[in-house]
């Protein structure tokens, strides 16, 4: 009886034994698969009898959702930060201590970014941004701020109670736009104005009084300069007009013979002055495809700027030639033009000796149209001067396959 015990109590302990080494065996294996869950695991027999497998299996079954949620999520952020990296705009999310919690690009262009780790106020050192971000206002605040040269429309969020969203638009261009649309406004009005008030002068004169013939005639042919004059400055703006806003695609063009255009202005120059002396360097046949009035207007406004606005006895020299590229250029050893002004020539209405051009007629839009008419032929227009020694407005336009 005893050995019957004794056998059955070996046989117990060596079932509790072997139901240990499974456990244990079992464990170290969901401890390892924990680290790294990529595969199902399979229990031995023993420990299926032991219900590891259903444990492994359901495990398994919760790892694989958890990684889809991780997964759906991290294409969420994903699509979410691309989207906000896509944004036209500088953004930012500060956190209650003025820290960088998140940007995108823009932020770091518009702003100078530099440091995630400074707060931002440390990294933009301007009154007026410190003043706008200090605003606690629930709803958000809105402020145009001038940043790094440029103008910012700054817009702050709260979004939750320890962050806040930072918005900033470039709004440069829309206003320069503004600024470019009332100077225009103002100059036309201005330029409009000194010849109206001029003729009607002259016409409340000749309406009030009985002039002697020869006087009234002499008034008729003042209001009929100026009554020119007007009607410069509109072909002027309806030229300029055209060459800004029309598609060249849409003009007609055709196999233009430069060589001729501008021999024809050359000689148009002569007889406008009789007192500068002209010289022409022109290489005969030289071809190139355009629409004719536009280049007629830039080179023209180019030879006769040179006769307009220097004195008399000036030497001007034309010269045009073609190699891989035609070159153009109208020279002078006049006055010249300080360095100050040669940026802003081909700017509307800007004029460096404003009195001498409207005494000579100039509208100030010459060399604007000049510059635009040969940028739609692939032209470009640089300027040299210098005081005292003379100026060249000089041209390169690239040679295209209808050339002859």
């Amino acid at each position: 009886m005893m050995m019957v015990l004794v056998g059955v109590l070996s046989l117990c302990v060596a079932v509790l034994f072997l139901v240990a080494v499974s456990q244990f065996y079992h464990l170290k294996r969901l401890t390892l698969w924990l680290q790294n869950s990529d595969n199902a695991l399979q229990a031995s027999d023993v420990g299926k009898l032991l219900g590891w497998q259903r444990l492994y299996d359901e495990l398994f079954k919760k790892e694989r959702s958890r990684q889809k949620r991780d997964d759906r999520l991290h294409r969420t952020i994903n699509r979410l930060n691309r989207m906000m990296t896509a944004i036209p705009s500088a953004v930012l999310i500060v956190d209650e201590k003025g820290g960088i919690a998140w940007k995108n690009g823009l932020a770091e262009d518009y702003l100078s970014l530099k440091n995630n780790k400074l707060p931002l106020i440390k990294q933009v050192n301007d009154k007026d941004f410190i003043q706008f971000l200090s605003a606690k206002e629930e709803s958000g605040v809105e402020q145009k701020l001038s940043l790094n040269q440029k103008t910012l429309l700054c817009t702050l969020i709260p979004i939750e109670a320890n962050a806040r969203m930072l918005i900033a638009h470039d709004v440069s261009a829309s206003e320069q736009l503004i600024i470019t649309k009332n100077a225009f406004i103002a100059n036309v009005s201005h330029e409009l104005r000194t010849p109206l008030t001029v003729i009607q002068g002259f016409l409340e004169t000749l309406q009030d009084n009985e002039l002697p013939r020869e006087l009234q005639l002499e008034f008729i042919g003042m209001m009929s300069s100026e009554s020119r004059r007007m009607l410069g400055l509109i072909e002027d703006l309806l030229t300029l007009s055209h060459l800004e806003n029309d598609d060249p695609r849409t003009k007609h063009q055709e196999n233009i013979n430069l060589s001729e255009l501008i021999d024809s202005i050359v000689k148009d120059a002569r007889h406008l002055s009789d007192s500068h002396h002209i010289h022409a360097d022109i290489t005969p046949d030289i071809y190139m495809l355009g629409v004719y009035k536009e280049l007629y207007s830039a080179f023209s406004n180019l030879i006769f700027n040179a006769i307009r606005h220097t004195e008399n006895g000036t030497e001007v020299r034309v010269h045009l030639s073609a190699d891989d590229e035609i070159e153009f250029f109208v020279q002078d050893n006049g006055g010249g033009i300080s360095g100050e002004h040669l940026a802003h020539l081909t700017e509307r209405f800007y004029r460096v000796d404003k009195g001498r051009s409207r005494k000579t007629g100039g509208s100030g839009l010459g060399l604007a149209i000049a510059k635009h008419a040969l940028a739609r032929h692939g032209g470009v227009l640089g300027v040299h001067s210098e005081v005292g020694v003379g100026s060249k407005f000089g041209v390169k336009i690239p040679m295209n396959e209808t050339v002859k």
